[in-house]
């Protein structure tokens, strides 16, 4: 009733989008107002929350990890916050005033009733971290711990993914946003299930409605919810665009947007079109010899504002190609600390020994390029783990301390 509107219009430019949707975008804040009472905590009542998440069992899929009042609270500030900016630009100030004033409230009654003054949230899920840190729910130090803490739970699953309908299109955009791209990538290339890529191995292509519509051993998953072509844990496309693709929209309605490829991804080249309202947009970039080349379509009545290493420059209508020298990467810590080797494959490959849940369930890896020495990764039943550092060595399975990464990676 509030998202749909915006997105559209953040994609048209369109004011008469929100024109004809404020009214009904209105009532709907009003509506969860009574239903969530003085306290502005919207609980009880019947809540989809985190639908299908990995943990649902196929007799109820609204049986997720993440607590349906924090999904539902997080869910009405964005809406009331969104009912906000939309007033602002349609001129209507009292309407403004009123949904800022309690967008502000209901952030302020989601953190004194779900998050911890440090930032922990008391659903501790990859799903209640991606809401919070998403939509804007937590103050800057509450921030920087969720984003830590978000990537502790990633590693803990063995880089696969414990999120349903609502957590999945944001997951990665809150461990990118907070600074943790390897988790990111290991995550978003992950082949064991639950993944966006254990499907691929088992023939798919379509994206399913569950992580398991087709369980290990063949059977279909005998729940209701058990569609082979659905899109909502395809949402991950989105990320994929504007963060591998490197194409995101500055504007709305594209007449600005903005090209950065992500030199971090460990990816040598990546191309995405999008048939924008003023034209037909493309960017591509690719990186051989040393050198990144980026090509960009920029339809008229648009501008692309370009981002290379060390520089930036703004590109008006027609075909770009631009090269720059590619910087050389970081130089690699000699003793990683064990998050670092953890979420690189080349030191620490995913493993047999672990199920699905609680930790990978073979030996694929992320595609990366190479890296410095092999380390050994303790595991935190050996002695060495008391360091929270590896030792160099000789390479080792790491299957040991995907299960019980508790005594490294605590709050």
């Amino acid at each position: 009733m509030t998202l749909v509107p915006w997105t559209l219009y953040e994609h048209t430019g369109d004011l008469s989008v929100l024109r004809r949707a404020f009214e009904p975008m209105c009532r709907w804040a009003e509506r969860v107002v009574d239903a969530a009472g003085p306290d502005l905590v919207w609980a009880g009542g019947h809540q989809y929350g985190d639908w299908l998440d990995p943990s649902a069992p196929p007799e109820d899929p609204a049986a997720a990890m993440t607590d349906r009042d924090l999904v539902a609270t997080a869910y009405f500030y964005r809406s009331t916050r969104t009912v906000a900016e939309v007033a602002a630009l349609l001129g209507a100030a009292d309407h403004h005033r009123r949904y800022a004033e309690l967008a502000d409230r209901i952030g302020d009654a989601f953190r004194a009733t779900f998050v911890s003054p440090r930032g922990r949230l008391t659903s501790d899920t990859q799903a209640a971290y991606s809401l919070a840190i998403c939509f804007d729910l937590l103050d800057d130090a509450q921030r920087v711990h969720a984003g830590h803490r978000l990537a502790d739970l990633v590693r803990r699953a063995g880089h696969t993914i414990s999120t349903g309908f609502l957590g999945t299109p944001i997951v990665l955009d809150a461990l990118t946003c907070t600074g943790h791209e390897a988790v990111a990538m290991r995550l978003m290339f992950q082949t064991e299930q639950p993944s966006w890529l254990y499907p691929v191995t088992a023939g798919a292509t379509t994206v399913w409605e569950r992580w398991d519509s087709l369980l290990p051993d063949g059977r279909v998953n005998p729940g209701e919810m058990t569609s082979f072509n659905h899109y909502a844990l395809g949402a991950v496309a989105d990320w994929m665009h504007r963060t591998l693709g490197g194409l995101t929209r500055t504007e709305p309605g594209w007449t600005r947007f903005t090209v950065r490829p992500p030199l971090w991804s460990g990816l040598d080249r990546a191309s995405v079109r999008l048939d924008a309202p003023t034209g037909p947009i493309r960017a591509a970039w690719e990186i051989e010899g040393g050198k990144l080349s980026v090509d960009v379509q920029v339809p008229p009545g648009a501008v692309a504002d370009l981002e290379l290493p060390g520089r930036s420059q703004t590109l008006g209508p027609g075909r770009h190609r631009v090269s720059a020298p590619v910087p050389p990467p970081p130089r690699t810590p000699s003793r990683p600390t064990a998050r670092e080797a953890i979420d690189d494959s080349s030191l620490c490959p995913t493993s047999s020994t672990g199920s699905a849940g609680t930790g990978p369930t073979g030996h694929r890896r992320t595609p990366r390029p190479p890296r410095g020495p092999t380390w050994t990764v303790p595991c935190p039943t050996s002695p060495a783990a008391s360091d929270s550092r590896s030792r160099r060595g000789k390479r080792t399975s790491c299957g040991r301390s995907w299960k019980n990464l508790s005594a490294d990676l605590h709050d």
